[in-house]
């Protein structure tokens, strides 16, 4: 509400929030205290502990408090701007309801699937491993840059399997095998068309046309020859195809709604703050580069350790966080 009233609705271009789960739970982050160890009596924790949150409600407070909430969010998106709203399981149904109510099922874009640990046991059931992230838009155009992710070696193994030298020379990879230093590495492509092209049925070099036609002009098949991009089988009854060179393509495919590639904050990690629920810095530029550009406005308003505000500061956005500690 004091957003509101301040003048920025509508300009907001991307919200992300991790808000509570409904989990049961209380959270609490260790601090270092200096003297007496003398525990705090008619509390539920310890010196040397210190309450995050309380994530304990009753069914109709939990869905009113996010319910509300979303309804003022929704007033600060600009109309190509859009929501991400982290949640677990105890609750996704339920969010995932709220959010069609407030922003209509037709803005529904992604649920997002993120792999946040490896596989272990939960007794009586299968191991939870994951959380969901619901992407919402506010109007029907939204900013949308088309996020990455690395190919995987299996994927480059598969279908990268040949590889072309300095002077022209071309030689099949074999699977666990290194591509020759200064080659390189690329995929067929099919150059046939699709649909029936009489006017692009022509022999080139020999090679019969494909039943369909070829996909682009006689000038234009020459002009892809002349730079280098076609590959030509060693005898005529093979077909003409396109190379796609891996060094071209480093960027990576587009992301699915599968997100495996990010872990979550290990005891280890330089990002680690103690922030009992922090999510790792990779998951957060994902979100931001693919929904916001640089300029634009990102609002967590359920802050927690930071991550949003600092990685929207990286990536040269503007940001406003909020939370109740």
């Amino acid at each position: 509400a004091y957003l509101l009233a301040n003048g920025l609705r509508g300009k907001v271009k991307l919200i992300y929030i991790d808000p509570p789960f409904d989990s049961g739970a209380d959270y609490v982050r260790k601090v270092n205290l200096r003297g007496s160890a003398v525990p705090l009596e008619g509390e539920g924790y310890v010196l040397g502990e210190q309450i995050q949150y309380a994530d304990i409600w009753s069914n109709d407070n939990y869905l009113q408090y996010m319910y509300e909430r979303l309804l003022l969010l929704k007033e600060l998106i600009a109309e190509d701007g859009s929501i991400y709203l982290h949640c677990d399981w105890h609750r996704n149904y339920h969010i995932r309801c709220l959010m069609d109510e407030v922003f209509g099922p037709d803005h529904f874009l992604s649920e997002i699937v993120w792999q946040r640990t490896a596989s272990h046991n939960d007794p009586g059931r299968y191991g939870v491993i994951h959380d969901l992230i619901h992407f919402y838009s506010k109007g029907v155009s939204y900013i949308w840059n088309n996020p990455k992710v690395p190919q995987s070696q299996s994927y480059i193994d598969q279908f990268f399997i040949y590889a072309e030298s300095p002077t022209g020379e071309v030689r099949r990879i074999k699977k666990g095998e290194n591509c020759p230093a200064g080659w390189r590495r690329f995929r067929l492509g099919n150059f046939a068309s699709p649909h029936p092209r009489p006017n692009l049925t022509y022999e080139y070099k020999g090679y019969k046309p494909p039943a369909n036609g070829w996909k682009v002009s006689i000038e234009k098949m020459r002009e892809l020859d002349k730079q280098g991009r076609l590959f030509f089988p060693e005898t005529k009854d093979g077909r003409i195809q396109t190379k796609s060179y891996l060094d071209e393509v480093e960027e990576g495919k587009p992301a699915p709604d599968l997100w495996t590639d990010m872990p979550a904050i290990q005891a280890q990690s330089t990002e680690r703050e103690d922030y009992p629920t922090q999510k790792p810095e990779s998951l957060l530029e994902r979100i931001i580069s693919a929904s916001s550009n640089p300029g634009d406005i990102v609002l967590d308003c359920f802050l927690g350790s930071g991550t949003t505000a600092a990685v929207a500061q990286k990536l040269g956005r503007r940001w406003i966080g909020a939370d109740i500690n």
